[in-house]
């Protein structure tokens, strides 16, 4: 980072100081009650890191545990590390390797070649003598949704394995980046062990946010236009994006607005793999707000998680969505979709209800054009559709007009293209 007055170094450094504390607490709390967690994070706001500045700086750790910290030991498992055939294979021996030299144990020379059930009584082993000498351990487990479905929920049930016996002495902290894989804890009594608490990190506030971006900005000496200021309040909330258009920027790329910014092909990679890490449930109800639909019970639970962290917020008896990048990329991800009908033989469009967003009439008129998508229909056969007999007293082309402009607005508010009604003055309207 170049340097800067002292002044502001304090303010970025206090700022970043602050949340990493907060995070910190939230996730070590039930820790420090003896207790196991769950934690989930949003897609976005740097998870990876926050937990390495957690657990990898003692001044964090010292500053929570206080005495208890010289009795506690953290073994930190990043999961994407895990290079064994056997993914649960390989994740015991990098809890062996730990926990053998915490114990001061001598490590076995043939450890590679003991099998899943001799390396798990090994480890509890260890554990036991560890537990029997006043020690405290802290398993932190990350990235275990990089794994296959099989593999997440045998290791889940390896870890509580492991913990199960000793629980008031061996904790974990299961870090998760939506709620998916909690239905995996829900099909073993024995694993509401790690959902004794379930902890939800929330979004960062505008404050963090700028805090993060001035380091940014001072590390490769940017200078933001006014432009450049409001694409970052549109991202705000979102690290994955924000130092992405930062980078951009520093490749001395030309950003004039934020349509040109989503237009890069680094930002269209990293919205696709926003959206694919998203949890169905919340994607669910980001679709359903955006699309104006009302949300089915089996969703409040995942509309309550994204209101306590600030990804939705109600103004005025409507919900908005931050980051606003995030309606972006789930309208944009039903771009490619086309009309059709659902079981119920309504119109949609993609996971859009069209009849949530258009009036009855502005409905029929689109059912009408997709029952006779095959073919053009002219002006007086779409002015005999909405106005019947009295179609020669109110029919005008202005009037038409007036009604498509209207259906396209609507549309093109919950991301559909207004080309897919397509006019042509010679022939009149067809659905695309």
């Amino acid at each position: 980072m170049v340097k800067t007055d002292k002044t502001n170094k304090d303010k970025v450094f206090s700022g970043e100081e602050k949340t990493y504390l907060n995070n910190a607490k939230l996730i070590l709390s039930p820790s420090i009650n003896n207790e196991s967690c769950t934690v989930i994070w949003f897609p976005g706001i740097g998870k990876s890191f926050f937990l390495k500045e957690i657990f990898e700086k003692k001044r964090h750790l010292k500053k929570l545990l206080g005495s208890s910290y010289d009795n506690t030991i953290f073994v930190n498992i990043d999961l994407n590390t895990v290079i064994s055939e056997s993914k649960v294979l390989g994740y015991l021996q990098l809890l062996y390797l730990i926990l053998s030299k915490e114990n001061g144990s001598k490590r076995k020379e043939r450890i590679c070649e003991q099998n899943e059930i001799e390396l798990l009584f090994t480890i509890k082993e260890i554990c036991k003598k560890l537990v029997q000498n006043g020690k405290k351990i802290v398993i932190n487990i990350d990235e275990i949704e990089s794994l296959s479905l099989i593999d997440r929920e045998r290791i889940i049930q390896t870890t509580v394995n492991i913990v199960y016996v000793n629980r008031n002495y061996i904790n974990v902290v299961l870090n998760l980046d939506n709620l998916n894989t909690l239905d995996f804890l829900k099909k073993n009594a024995k694993n509401y062990t790690l959902l004794q608490n379930l902890v939800f990190i929330p979004l960062p506030t505008r404050q963090e946010m700028r805090y993060y971006s001035s380091v940014l900005l001072k590390r490769w000496k940017l200078k933001l236009t006014k432009n450049h200021q409001q694409i970052l309040e549109y991202l705000s909330g979102s690290k994955l994006f924000t130092s992405a258009f930062l980078r951009i920027l520093k490749k001395g790329k030309g950003i004039g607005d934020k349509s040109e910014l989503l237009a890069e092909r680094e930002m269209e990679l990293k919205q696709k793999i926003l959206f694919d890490i998203v949890g169905i449930q919340e994607k669910k109800v980001l679709e359903k707000i955006i699309f104006s639909q009302e949300l089915a019970k089996s969703l409040q639970f995942a509309k309550r998680y994204l209101k306590e962290i600030g990804v939705i917020k109600k103004d005025k008896g409507k919900f908005t969505i931050t980051p606003q990048i995030l309606s972006h990329i789930v309208k944009k991800n039903n771009q490619g979709s086309s009309f059709k009908l659902n079981k119920q033989g309504q119109l949609v469009f993609g996971v859009c209800e069209l009849s949530d967003i258009l009036s009855k009439r502005e409905y029929n008129i689109l059912m009408f054009l997709y029952e006779n998508r095959k073919e053009f229909n002219s002006r007086e056969k779409m002015a005999k559709f909405i106005w019947k007999e009295d179609y020669i007293n109110k029919y005008s082309d202005w009037a038409l007009d007036k009604i498509f402009s209207r259906i396209r607005k609507k549309l093109e508010t919950v991301g559909i293209s207004p080309k897919k009604i397509l006019t042509l003055k010679s022939k009149g309207f067809r659905l695309q």
